[in-house]
């Protein structure tokens, strides 16, 4: 029956193409968007490309683009019942391999991987999964994900959903750089719809704070260690990290919360080093270094 509600496909609409035979009969089918007329679009279609009578429309783009068009709306299906592996190598698979310059079929796939590897919503919450994963995919397919969402965006530059999807990923990895040219891109292409531009302009800002933050406590960190342990200021690097983290808040991802305790980490050493060399220095007694050490330590 029609379980699942489909949405239109480009492939159909924009094309103002006579389709011969069976061929206008399943792109009928296929307009209506229901699980039914799907089901006999696509059965049309395999007879076609079965019987000796059709030898052209075996090579026929026309043809391909209606099958990839019947195997998005059958993805979309078993998608909708979480079928999401026989969503992507039994549906989607093909449909790239027939019309390999349509964004939404890599958006689709992307779209499947990730809600196997981040149920229910599909988008990683600061997190990546392991390696491998009870929850379903490992790094291994978020990185497949990422590869087919950026596809997208190059076949479909203006294609939100694909940048929407891609970011929470390299935001996830760590990569701040990564994100901020996709996020600026993001805004840049989308800058007709309003509410998305504002999404990725944000996105961008918050990528661009970040970066610059992680990179200015790193070289405080570095300049610190450059300098002789007698002249090290390391409170302010300790100072520094601290107000990064606590401005990066609830939302700070875990890669990049990692990166930053790192540097405070190394800071708060530092500063006990310092401590400790101070305590000693005040004291003529061998006995006082148990106590320095435990300074040192603590």
């Amino acid at each position: 029956g029609d379980w699942a509600e489909v949405t239109p496909g480009p492939e159909l609409d924009r094309y103002d193409l006579v389709f011969p035979g069976g061929l206008h009969r399943a792109a009928e089918l296929l307009k209506r968007h229901s699980y039914s007329c799907m089901l006999e679009a696509l059965d049309i279609i395999e007879e076609l490309r079965d019987t000796q009578g059709w030898r052209e429309a075996l090579d026929s783009p026309l043809l391909d683009r209606l099958e990839a068009e019947g195997l998005r709306q059958r993805a979309q299906h078993k998608a909708a019942a979480r079928c999401y592996s026989e969503a992507m190598y039994g549906c989607l698979q093909r449909a790239i391999s027939l019309v390999p310059l349509r964004a939404d079929l890599y958006l689709a796939r992307a779209d499947c991987r990730l809600r196997l590897a981040f149920p229910p919503y599909g988008k990683p919450r600061g997190e990546l999964p392991p390696t491998s994963s009870d929850r379903g995919a490992g790094l291994g397919d978020v990185g497949t994900a990422l590869r087919d969402l950026l596809g997208a965006v190059e076949r479909d530059p203006g294609c939100a959903e694909a940048y929407h999807l891609a970011l929470p990923i390299l935001f996830a990895q760590g990569d701040l750089p990564a994100a901020e040219r996709l996020a600026r891109r993001a805004a840049a292409a989308c800058g007709e719809d309003p509410a998305w531009s504002a999404r990725f302009e944000a996105e961008y800002s918050y990528a661009k704070e970040m970066r610059l933050g992680l990179e200015t406590a790193q070289s405080m960190l570095a300049a610190e260690e450059r300098r002789h342990s007698s002249e090290r200021s390391p409170e302010a690097v300790e100072r520094y990290a601290r107000a990064l983290l606590e401005h990066g808040g609830r939302r700070l991802e875990e890669a990049l919360r990692k990166k930053i305790e790192g540097v405070l980490q190394s800071a708060a050493h530092m500063v006990r080093v310092k401590e400790a060399r101070a305590y000693i220095s005040g004291t003529k007694q061998d006995s006082q270094w148990e106590d320095a050490w435990a300074v040192l330590y603590r």
